[in-house]
Parts: C-alpha cells; sequence; structure tokens
C-alpha cells in the first residue's frame, strides 16, 4: 500500500526577536563541504493485512521499550499504530468527528508517550491532548494576540506544514507549545514584510498566553517581493533548547542559542551558490516545475541519540525520465548533511538513489534514521517497507 503525502507549499518562516538577543551574523562566503560520507541500510517490511495504510501525516515515537510508526489515514479519520521492533500492527486510534470527543481538521500531531498525543488544527485555532482511545482530555482555544500586538482576527494563524518539516513541538521543561507562525497579508501576499514578522511562537499551556518570539530570515528573503512558495522554513529543537532554522533556498542555517544568534554555513555540494527566486506573479504550475526540478533544502531533524542535526537535500534533475514522462517530486535523488552539536558540518552523504524513498520526512532513531520507501512515483501494494539509514564516519 503507498502512503500517500500531501505537501503543502507556502509556509513562511521568519523569526524576530521579542527580547534584546545578540546577532553574530556576518557576510561571508559559503563553501560546500569536501567531505563525503557513506552509509549503509537495513530494510524492513511489514504486511498491511486488512488495513488500510494511506498516510498523510506521520510521526515516530521512541521509549526504552518501544518503537512506534503512527500514520494519520485522512480518509478514515483513523492513526495507525505500527510496532517496527516486532513488524506489526498495534492499534487504531479513532480521530472522532462528533460528539464529546470530536476534533476537526487535523492538521498535525506530536506524541509525548503512548498515552498522550497533542493534536494541531490549524486554521481553527484548537489545541487538543488525546489519550490512546483518542478521547480528549484537554484542549485549548487559542485565539490570544501576539505579544507584539498582532491580532488573531485575520491577522495571522498556527500553521504546520508535516510534509516539510515545519511542525509543532513540545516543550516538557516549560510545560509549552513551539508554534510555527503564519501572517496574513491579505491586499498583497507577495510583500516583502511577509519576511519581517516574528514566526516562532511559544505558548504556554498552564498559563494560557503567547511567549517567546525569535529569529530572523536571510537577506536572500528580504530583497524584494518573491514567490510565496518560498516560504518553507523548517526548524528543529535540541534536548539543550537550542533553535536550529532552515531555509529551502539559502546555503546558511540560523541557530538560535541563550538568545545568541549564530548563521552558520551549512552549503550541500549539489546546491547552487546563489539561489534564483520565482517573481510574486508566478503561477503554481511554475512553482511546481521549478521544485520538483531544483535542488534545494528539504528539512532539517535532530538526533537526539548522537546530537547531531541533519539536513536533507533534494538533488536537481531534469525534466523528462527515459520514458518521455514529466519527472516528478519523488524521482529525484537526496543526501543528508550532518552537523555536530557545535553546528559545524561533519559531511555530506553520498547521493541516494532516486525514485526509491520518501524524503519529505526523516526519523532519527536509536537503530539508525528511518525513512519511508513508499512515495507517489514509487507505488508498493501489499506491506510497508522502510529503511534503517546509518551514516559512516
Amino acid at each position: 500500500m503507498k502512503i500517500l503525502k500531501y505537501s503543502r507549499y507556502g509556509s513562511l518562516f521568519l523569526l524576530y526577536l521579542l527580547f534584546s538577543c545578540e546577532s553574530n551574523l556576518e557576510t561571508q562566503s559559503c563553501e560546500s563541504s569536501r567531505d563525503v560520507l557513506s552509509y549503509s541500510t537495513k530494510e524492513i517490511k511489514i504486511e498491511t493485512k486488512n488495513h488500510q495504510y494511506f498516510f498523510s501525516i506521520d510521526f515516530v515515537y521512541e521509549s526504552a521499550e518501544e518503537l512506534l510508526y503512527y500514520g494519520y489515514n485522512k480518509a478514515t479519520s483513523v492513526i495507525e499504530i505500527i510496532d517496527l521492533s516486532s513488524k506489526s500492527h498495534k492499534k487504531s486510534i479513532v480521530i472522532q468527528k462528533e460528539g464529546e470527543h470530536q476534533i476537526l481538521n487535523l492538521t498535525d500531531f506530536y506524541v509525548h508517550d503512548t498515552d498522550s498525543i497533542f493534536i494541531h488544527t490549524g486554521f481553527l485555532k484548537k489545541l487538543y491532548l488525546v489519550n490512546s482511545k483518542g478521547e480528549v482530555i484537554n484542549k485549548w482555544t487559542i485565539d490570544n494576540d501576539l505579544p507584539d500586538g498582532t491580532s488573531s482576527d485575520k491577522g495571522y494563524f498556527l500553521a504546520a506544514y508535516p510534509n516539510v518539516g515545519v511542525r509543532f513541538l513540545y516543550l516538557p521543561s516549560s510545560r509549552s507549545i513551539l508554534f510555527h507562525c503564519e501572517y496574513l497579508f491579505f491586499e498583497n501576499p507577495y510583500d516583502k514584510e511577509f519576511y519581517k514578522k516574528p514566526i516562532l511562537v511559544e505558548y504556554s499551556l498552564e498559563e494560557k498566553i503567547f511567549k517567546n518570539l525569535q529569529g530572523n530570515c536571510p537577506s536572500e528573503y528580504t530583497e524584494g517581493q518573491q514567490n510565496p512558495y518560498d516560504k518553507k522554513f523548517p526548524f528543529v529543537l535540541t534536548q539543550k533548547g537550542d533553535i536550529y532554522l532552515g531555509f529551502t533556498k539559502s546555503n546558511y542555517i540560523h541557530q538560535y542559542k541563550a538568545k545568541q544568534e549564530t548563521q552558520i554555513c551549512a552549503k550541500s555540494r549539489y546546491t547552487e551558490d546563489n539561489f534564483t527566486f520565482l517573481p510574486s506573479n508566478a503561477k503554481s504550475q511554475q512553482y511546481q516545475k521549478d521544485y520538483s526540478l531544483k535542488a534545494h533544502y528539504q528539512g532539517l531533524f535532530y538526533d537526539k541519540h548522537k546530537n547531531f542535526i541533519y539536513r536533507l537535500v533534494k538533488h536537481k534533475q531534469v525534466e523528462k525520465n527515459d520514458k518521455g514522462e514529466d519527472n516528478k517530486y519523488f524521482n529525484a535523488a537526496f543526501s543528508i548533511m550532518v552537523l555536530d552539536k557545535q553546528g559545524n558540518v561533519m559531511g555530506e552523504t553520498e547521493p541516494f538513489p532516486a525514485n526509491q524513498y520518501d524524503f519529505s520526512n526523516i526519523y532519527p532513531t536509536s537503530k539508525g534514521i528511518l525513512i519511508s520507501k513508499q512515495n507517489t512515483s514509487n507505488d508498493i501494494e501489499d506491506y510497508l517497507e522502510f529503511d534503517f539509514i546509518t551514516i559512516l564516519f
């Protein structure tokens, strides 16, 4: 069965420091890493049997006892749970569409533990906490004004684009949620002011208020009016609370550590020195072609087991394949860059084969980096198939 991922493009990700944070940004050349890393893979297959696996959103949860894959089937409104160790279906959680435990418009979810799942609803401004039965045990209506005064009434919404790495995160130390905040400019949605607003915001679950706003956008995004589809900025949070912010069309990563902002050169061997942006009036068809054929950065992922940051790089490809058919997004090859806990680039892997993986998300685990082998260009009918990737140093 194939896992369908519905990519949502056009996410914005700027950061603005509400508190007086120091900046350590310098204009300098950014050269690609010359260290080529090899890798090994270990395949696992899981029979689907009577279960329907058409997942639009997924998540991987690992404890000392379990390694579980969660997949949300939008058509059936069910989260299926797969035990990756025993290679078996564990259980199903029905997300109810009516009644006492109703949840509408599931946009993303975060598994805190097997009996505590946060569910985010995007435009509906609702956050839910459900148990392993799908019962709502807590909920929040998040319609506060932002700390900078931006109104919740058509001024912003808390976005999530799970298939491009832009997801909300739970911060257990402060019992708060870190959200991606997207702004709405109805008169001119392409205005470069879009890139100057604060966008990563923390919401306290106990106080029910917004807290910190932080970050900046590279100069590439603030010069001129760019196409809205280029606003896709994934982020990760380390165990120490450091934030790493990446950009689809920038060779730099921004690190926010103890209110200190540092710009890190993390250029792939497969990207341009200077990215080109589509004009603000480009049509969606132009963007889809540009996005599918050109190289860019796909996402950032934190490995708590090794304390590494992974930057996934989607490679460029030709317009037509050997059969004369249009190449789709997942026909491309990709590679993974590795940064250590100081933000130093340790190297970049050899290319992974084209038309084989769903590289919209990867999940670092104690057994390796989990990646699905199902994608819209590679149909697998009778089982779920994954690889565990081990990067060799």
